[in-house]
């Protein structure tokens, strides 16, 4: 299911950006549902989320864990 990976980052000073694009190819009949861990470092922080499918752009937001449903 999983046909590419790309990563590219980006250091400055002690911020990192990394893009990471996965790529899926589903070429069976049944719908397939993935579920994504991101396991970050203690003092790490993720400042944002976005995914692409069939060309559509999805951003998420990000909110602290106490508040989020």
């Amino acid at each position: 299911v999983l046909t590419c990976v790309q990563a590219c980052g980006r250091l400055d000073g002690v911020l990192f950006e990394l893009t990471l694009r996965q790529t899926y190819r589903n070429s069976g009949s049944r719908l397939l549902e993935v579920v994504y861990t991101f396991p970050l470092a203690q003092q790490a922080v993720l400042l944002g989320s976005a995914s692409e499918l069939n060309g559509e752009r999805k951003e998420g937001t990000v909110v602290a864990k106490t508040t989020a449903d």
